[in-house]
């Protein structure tokens, strides 16, 4: 837990002083990987998320899911340990957010999906590792999200270069994506058998 905090002081002030246009040019190069792999083509129903604090943005993947007619699901953090999944006819305009101040679609709590019907998922992280585990803001909500949704949901995390570490932080407990996207590179967890 003690390398997980360092990691997660260190990489957080580097992905805060990134400006605008490398923010951008990052969306651009890791969204449009994605759109046009076979993962994202076959996918029905595809949970992404809203960027916060700097996360990487994903609004081009989230507008064609929209545009192509996928379901389109986000995190809604509805306590201090649960998130759930809630579709989206279109993408939150701001007005509603959830209690960390992440834009949600309106009314969300009567949009609620169960997370078996997933078949993609889109995950931020603080911290990303070669293996494709992931340090999040330490509160466990994708850790406990991902343990619900089927076995063959493909997930997908996304970061800048500058987030991913060569250090072996997981613990058992941690569960991995499958691949890993940043705007250099793609990674694949060593069990994987998809590709983009």
């Amino acid at each position: 837990m003690a390398l997980k905090n360092i990691l997660r002081a260190h990489i957080l002030p580097l992905r805060n002083q990134l400006d605008v246009c490398a923010k951008e040019n990052a969306e651009q190069l890791i969204c449009e990987k994605l759109i046009h792999s076979e993962l994202f083509k076959k996918a029905v129903t595809v949970m992404s998320y809203m960027d916060f604090r700097n996360e990487v943005p994903v609004n081009l993947l989230n507008k064609s899911c929209l545009s192509e007619g996928k379901n389109l699901l986000l995190p809604y953090c509805v306590d201090q340990e649960r998130m759930v999944a809630v579709s989206a006819e279109a993408l939150p305009d701001g007005n509603d957010k959830d209690r960390y101040g992440i834009r949600v679609p309106g009314q969300a709590m009567g949009r609620i999906v169960r997370p078996e019907t997933i078949d993609l998922i889109i995950v931020p992280g603080v911290v990303y590792n070669r293996q494709c585990y992931r340090i999040g803001y330490g509160k466990g909500f994708y850790d406990r999200f991902l343990s619900s949704v089927r076995p063959d949901c493909i997930k997908i995390g996304v970061a800048y270069e500058l987030q991913i570490v060569n250090d072996h932080f997981q613990e058992d407990y941690d569960i991995p994506t499958d691949v890993l996207i940043s705007e250099k590179k793609v990674y694949y967890h060593e069990h994987c058998k998809v590709r983009l």
